[in-house]
């Protein structure tokens, strides 16, 4: 029987940009998962979440420090895949506590209701919080939870040069609409679908550094 070969990766994140039709404001925030899909027999996910602050639509750190641009280190094992979810734009002190109390899975699922139940204090904190109570919230929220994300597949024996950059596309979870002005004599603003759910919205890319 062949034995399966291992190595041992760090996934580090390089940078993220969305399409300039999407409208975000100048200055957004978001929080980011970036997952690892089954690296290894009898594991099936491993997460990291990280807030990403967006200028345009766009966030590049510069030479940012180890521990701030790695996300994961792991031992891989024959097929794997990573992948990247965005929520939609909320307020940077609602990533902040969303990645505090949150796993990476869980920012898929949590993000729509941080702006109604935790703006009033009425959840507390996530970790003390069953997670019936955190479901019958999420049932009351309308919100949609993840602006994007995107998956890349790793072949069984895949195998890295020292370090590999990895672009990611990233698509709609559902259609995207941006607010247009109907001119000075309307108050209110339309709306118009400017992306389909599955359309390609945006590129991260991770550098996966082979150790």
């Amino acid at each position: 029987m062949a034995t399966t070969s291992k190595s041992d990766i760090e996934i580090h994140f390089v940078s993220l940009a969305l399409d300039k039709g999407i409208g975000l404001p100048k200055h957004t925030s978001h929080a980011l998962s970036i997952d690892l899909v089954c690296p290894r027999p009898t594991v099936s996910r491993k997460s990291s979440s990280r807030k990403v602050e967006l200028s345009s639509g766009a966030c590049e750190p510069v030479s940012p420090p180890w521990t701030e641009s790695v996300a994961l280190k792991e031992t891989v094992s024959g097929r794997f895949g990573i992948e990247v979810s965005l929520t939609e734009a909320i307020s940077g002190e609602m990533a902040d506590y969303l990645v505090r109390t949150a796993s990476g899975a869980l920012v898929k699922v949590f993000a729509g209701m941080f702006g109604k139940a935790f703006a009033g204090g009425l959840l507390g904190d996530m970790a003390d919080i069953p997670l019936e109570t955190l479901a019958k919230a999420i049932a009351k929220d309308k919100s949609p939870d993840t602006l994007a994300c995107g998956v890349v597949d790793f072949e069984s024996g895949a195998r890295f040069p020292r370090r590999t950059v990895v672009e990611v596309p990233l698509v709609a979870v559902s259609d995207v609409s941006r607010k247009v002005s109907r001119g000075a004599r309307s108050s209110a603003p339309s709306s118009r679908k400017v992306f389909s759910k599955g359309e390609r919205i945006g590129t991260c890319l991770l550098a996966l550094e082979t150790l």
